[in-house]
């Protein structure tokens, strides 16, 4: 019975804080054996019927994401080496299923930015009249950057102050009293 473990725990436990077992996860290396043998297995209720255990890192980029856990129950034995190696790619094809995951995601954020973006610069410059423009903007300026608010002022130089121009649907009212 080869039964994946909750990390959750693992992690609330501090694994990655264990100063030996840290430095072999961050440098990629695995931990693995009978958990008779691993004191601090022994000294968690983590795993009270678990006779050994294989700990493997997950990498994103080349920072730790996270680890990789198994067990055995009815099995008292040294985990073989291909058997280390297998939980080994298991771990490297997770970490590079994220990292696609996250090129994906951040691929997919950069084009709604951009063609948000391209559809406010094309409806600013349909819109004639200079205040009805801005007002536009500053409604639909808060997409790109997930704002709540925006609002959009005037520099009077002569008179070194700002003059309040208009603000999105939220702030408007507000915003137009003040100026």
């Amino acid at each position: 019975d080869n039964t994946p473990l909750d990390i959750s725990e693992l992690d609330a436990e501090g694994l990655l804080s264990l100063e030996p077992w840290r430095d072999r996860l961050m440098q990629g290396q695995s931990i693995h054996g009978l958990v008779k043998d691993l004191l601090a297995f022994r000294q968690t209720p983590l795993w009270p019927s678990f006779k050994i255990v294989a700990i493997v890192p997950v990498f994103l980029e080349d920072d730790i994401w996270g680890v990789m856990g198994f067990g055995h129950s009815d099995l008292e034995h040294a985990w073989q080496v291909p058997e280390v190696d297998a939980l080994r790619a298991a771990a490297s094809t997770f970490g590079a299923a994220l990292q696609r995951w996250q090129n994906v995601e951040q691929r997919q954020a950069q084009e709604r930015f951009l063609t948000t973006l391209a559809n406010i610069t094309q409806m600013s410059m349909q819109i004639p009249e200079i205040e009805a423009m801005l007002q536009a903007l500053a409604d639909r300026i808060t997409d790109i950057i997930d704002a709540d608010d925006c609002y959009i002022t005037l520099w009077d130089a002569e008179n070194r102050e700002s003059i309040p121009i208009t603000a999105s649907a939220d702030l408007r009212k507000a915003f137009q009293s003040s100026g």
